[in-house]
């Protein structure tokens, strides 16, 4: 007799099925059952995490800083999105997820 195959358990990703999905509040490339996939890091971001400056989403979800500048309201200085390691202006990734990012220093401070 023919062996019948074995379907897949409808609980387990299809194979060769990554893409981008949220996690929490970035979002990351992997496979998922439960999330909706996406393409691209930017596209996810557009998609699921549009409260969020979507460069600003795309640099925590693939680790790469925007090198933007966003205002520090407490410390009353414009930081740079790089490497807080490097000297000011870099000041890290913003703590507030919902800040606008400017392209220049000036554009930052005005």
């Amino acid at each position: 007799p023919t062996p019948v195959p074995t379907p897949l358990p409808t609980n387990q990703p299809i194979p060769g099925s990554a893409g981008w999905y949220v996690d929490g509040d970035k979002c990351v490339l992997g496979e998922s059952f439960t999330e909706s996939l996406h393409p691209s890091a930017s596209a996810c971001c557009t998609d699921q995490l549009s409260w969020m400056s979507n460069e600003l989403c795309v640099s925590l979800s693939t680790g790469v800083p925007t090198n933007m500048f966003y205002a520090d309201q407490i410390a009353s200085v414009c930081k740079q999105d790089c490497p807080a390691g490097n000297g000011l202006p870099c000041g890290g990734s913003p703590s507030d997820l919902s800040l606008t990012l400017y392209s220049s220093l000036a554009s930052c401070c005005t």
